[in-house]
């Protein structure tokens, strides 16, 4: 799936602009580990992502550390959890055993 944009933007710099007119999603980075968080009673999550104009090469990374993270993340961490689990074991990279 891509953004086709409405308008193209112009990005990078003076002497060598990018017009960029479509992206597409190339990495998703999902961290919720409590060991990240200051305050251990206050989880925090980080998401990162990675935007890429094909045509160019150019990438625009977004980072977000805010609640909002954190809501993302809990929406979509047990059927994410539940896909990796499915891949590691049908990869076999597992040994055997039940999951609970």
């Amino acid at each position: 799936m891509k953004l086709k944009l409405n308008s193209p933007v112009e990005v990078g710099d003076l002497v060598n602009p990018v017009s960029v007119d479509e992206l597409e999603i190339i990495a998703i980075s999902l961290n919720f580990d409590p060991y990240y968080a200051e305050d251990k009673q206050k989880p925090r999550a980080i998401l990162s992502i990675v935007l890429l104009h094909r045509a160019s090469g150019y990438k625009q990374p977004i980072t977000y550390e805010d609640a909002s993270a954190l809501e993302f993340c809990n929406q979509v961490k047990d059927s994410l959890k539940t896909a990796v689990w499915q891949k590691l074991s049908a990869d076999k990279k597992l040994p055997n055993g039940t999951f609970e």
